[in-house]
């Protein structure tokens, strides 16, 4: 089984004919076409991010919606979004029409020391200014959201296995109602219930990653298999 499963959040539906996500153990993901009613996982947004370099865009995603580069340029280098502008702050977004969501992305980049450069999952995402935000710093699991342009801590969770710089990891997270459950490479690290703070962002349906640098890094910020699931 790959790593990066986590079947406590993956649920399968019963579907119709259509194009599909077929998660393979092996890691490799791969687009499906039933001609006749099967039971699979149904995506609302997948992103292999498998397309040609690009320094001017990241294109258009496998399934799902429009990328739109918020804050800075984004691009594609050896099947992998990245930040082209390389600031703190720049943001990718796409509008998945849906707040209640399980979201995940594959990372990879410099986690430890003083010196880091890294992407955040988004969601509940308005603008960027706006948005709430899961992401690994240093040896801890962050949940975090922004009002304004006010980024604020909401729950913390060490983490006694963490990634190494360059090391690819997964960030999933499962928002419906109040609950927000926060997982690294299917483990759960973060279980929070939001607050009446929280209220205006829940309504929001834009899902998305963003760039945390600080320091002098050397090491590189990628993300592949971006994927929003529905929650049924």
């Amino acid at each position: 089984m790959s790593r990066y499963r986590n079947p406590a959040v993956t649920i399968p539906q019963n579907l119709g004919a259509g194009t599909y996500l077929v998660k393979k153990s092996s890691g490799d993901d791969i687009l499906f076409t039933a001609s006749e009613p099967i039971t699979l996982l149904k995506p609302i947004v997948y992103d292999s991010a498998k397309r040609a370099n690009s320094t001017t865009t990241v294109g258009n995603a496998d399934l799902g919606f429009s990328w739109d580069s918020v804050t800075g340029t984004h691009g594609i280098i050896e099947n992998k979004l990245y930040s082209v502008t390389d600031t703190s702050g720049d943001l990718l977004l796409m509008d998945c029409g849906r707040s209640d969501l399980v979201v995940s992305c594959i990372f990879s980049g410099q986690l430890l020391g003083t010196n880091q450069r890294h992407f955040n999952l988004i969601f509940h995402a308005a603008d960027a200014q706006n948005f709430h935000m899961a992401r690994i710093s240093k040896t801890e699991v962050q949940l975090m959201r922004s009002v304004g342009g006010t980024i604020s801590y909401l729950n913390t969770s060490s983490s006694p296995s963490a990634v190494a710089d360059n090391e690819e990891y997964e960030i999933k997270i499962f928002s419906a109602d109040n609950i927000c459950r926060v997982y690294i490479n299917g483990r759960l690290f973060i279980n929070y219930t939001f607050t009446a703070g929280d209220v205006t962002l829940m309504r929001n349906t834009k899902v998305g990653i963003r760039l945390s640098k600080t320091g002098t890094p050397t090491g590189t910020a990628r993300a592949h298999r971006f994927l929003v699931e529905p929650i049924v």
